[in-house]
């Protein structure tokens, strides 16, 4: 689903039989989102902020779930925002089975 203007827009996909690391995976490929995936490559869990060479600071919320009888975390949510001239929010989240992303930019 697409909505906006030409200077707001926001998109969501849902993806479904997937996981979040997976999609955060394919997303951090992708030209427009580089800059922003190069500034946390640790993926800690928590709340952190990044500046990126011109200043730009960028809030990462990563949440991970621990299932049962699973020692590893899973990657249940990771939500970025940050302002280069727009408000950005970048939200990959699991839904049941699927995983939903959705982008805004706004100004």
């Amino acid at each position: 689903m697409t909505s906006g203007y030409d200077v707001n827009s926001s998109e969501t996909v849902q993806i479904p039989n997937t996981n979040a690391f997976a999609v955060y995976n394919l997303i951090q490929h992708i030209g427009s989102f580089k800059s922003v995936f190069k500034l946390n490559t640790a993926l800690r869990e928590g709340t952190s902020s990044f500046k990126d060479s011109e200043g730009n600071e960028y809030k990462w919320e990563v949440l991970y779930q621990e299932g049962e009888g699973i020692k590893d975390k899973i990657l249940k949510s990771v939500v970025i925002t940050w302002n280069n001239g727009n408000n950005n929010t970048l939200k990959i989240s699991t839904l049941g089975n699927d995983i939903v992303v959705f982008y805004e930019t706004t100004l």
